[in-house]
């Protein structure tokens, strides 16, 4: 396991407001996988660091995106336009380290709730998840050898159904009334705690390692609370295309 993903989807718009407070939670609680550059577009040249935050806001615009080099950190902001009705999504790639599981676990938790996000997750990009997130079509390879790999959920992918469920993931508003709150908290797994009165994470194993680790133990995990939540919720592979799931009605701010 190299990579990490971290990724929430917010019915707000995350204006310019928005885009302070999140760069802020970013400084305060993963300075070390701060970005050191921002911009709109490919190649991203504009020094960015944890003491000139108003200069990056300049940036906030569809997309933000932002990098740290030395660490190889990727972020990408899509804000929602007021009239579209799909989320705004926040999508940060960081190197595994044994010590990044807390500050992320706190970053994810801090986010969802200061966002209200629909749904929020954090994953790694073992083998077994790469394989499967390319059957589900949240991954797709970025080179021809398929070294590198992209994650990534849209609004698209929620209204026909939930890909998976990962190693943490953060149920907000639109999931809790869809599941609803008392099935989500208890849930059968290892992990499970209410965030706000609207949101609630759960996580499948102590440790981000352990999908790699000991993914049989893991992947049952998963599965049990798949069926404890409505397996009919949740990506099928042996559906068809047209198959329709059971999916929750999402609500724009």
């Amino acid at each position: 396991m190299t990579h990490v993903v971290l990724e929430f989807l917010s019915p707000h718009p995350l204006k310019k407001d928005a885009g302070r407070a999140l760069l802020e939670l970013w400084r305060d609680l993963l300075p070390e996988y701060f970005p050191d550059r921002c911009g709109n577009s490919e190649p991203i040249r504009h020094p960015m660091d944890t003491e000139h935050i108003e200069e990056a806001l300049t940036f906030w615009a569809w997309p933000f995106l932002a990098r740290r080099r030395k660490a190889k950190v990727n972020c990408a902001v899509f804000m929602r336009h007021p009239k579209n009705l799909i989320h705004s999504t926040f999508k940060l790639d960081v190197p595994h380290d044994s010590s990044i599981q807390g500050p992320l676990l706190e970053f994810l938790k801090k986010t969802c709730t200061e966002f209200e996000a629909d749904l929020g997750l954090i994953h790694p990009l073992t083998q077994h998840e790469i394989v499967r997130g390319k059957i589900d079509g949240t991954i797709e390879s970025l080179n021809t050898n398929s070294t590198l790999h992209s994650f990534y959920i849209t609004t698209h992918q929620l209204r026909k159904n939930l890909p998976n469920l990962y190693w943490a993931t953060v149920f907000g508003p639109a999931y809790v009334a869809f599941f609803g709150r008392d099935k989500l908290l208890t849930s059968p797994a290892p992990h499970v705690a209410p965030l706000t009165e609207n949101s609630i994470l759960i996580r499948l194993s102590d440790n981000l390692s352990d999908l790699e680790s000991d993914f049989a133990t893991v992947d049952q995990s998963r599965q049990v609370v798949k069926e404890h939540l409505d397996s009919n919720a949740f990506f099928d592979s042996k559906q068809s295309a047209l198959y329709a799931y059971n999916v929750p009605e999402f609500v724009w701010k």
